[in-house]
This record gives C-alpha cells, sequence and structure tokens, in this order.
C-alpha cells in the first residue's frame, strides 16, 4: 500500500534530503473512505461487514486516532503540490 501522514510532522522523517541540501515532500489529496484497522503484510483491504464483495478503501495504524493512512489503489491519492524546505548543506532547516 501507499502511506500517508494528515500531519506534515509524521511524514518529515521520511524526507530524505536531495543532493542539493533541501527535503521535498509532497501534500497530496487522499481518498481514504472507510477505513479498518491495518496490520503488516496486509495486502488488500478487509470486506467490510455484511458485504463480504465490497473492501474497505483503507487501513489506519490507530482506529480512534490516525496517525497513518494506507491506501491500495494509486488513483486514491492526487499530489497537489511538492514541498521544498531546508538550508542547503545544513540540517532540516
Amino acid at each position: 500500500g501507499i502511506y500517508f501522514a494528515p500531519n506534515a510532522g509524521t511524514s518529515v522523517g521520511y524526507a530524505r534530503r536531495g543532493a542539493d541540501g533541501l527535503h521535498r515532500m509532497f501534500l497530496c489529496r487522499v481518498l481514504v473512505g472507510q477505513y479498518h484497522q491495518g496490520y503488516q503484510g496486509l495486502k488488500q483491504p478487509q470486506a467490510k461487514p455484511g458485504n463480504k464483495y465490497k473492501q474497505h478503501e483503507s487501513t489506519v495504524d490507530n482506529i480512534t486516532s490516525p496517525h497513518e493512512f494506507v491506501v491500495y489503489q494509486d488513483d486514491q491519492a492526487y499530489p497537489e503540490f511538492l514541498i521544498t524546505f531546508g538550508s542547503p548543506n545544513r540540517g532540516f532547516w
């Protein structure tokens, strides 16, 4: 699946520094739909209750307070902005 976080602070940890010393990450619109608790190794979302032919659209790390969402179809996410941040050759900021 493809991982997304509603808080940029979570994503910053995954943003590697480029050759120019700057970090980049995308701000995306993501269709998460109905989700359920995910777990390691899950290849696709589980079926929705009462309908074994209709899957949930995404999974989350914590069902009551999600910090990460995982979608399983490329067309569920639209990269809207590329954010560039940091100072060349000087730490994060």
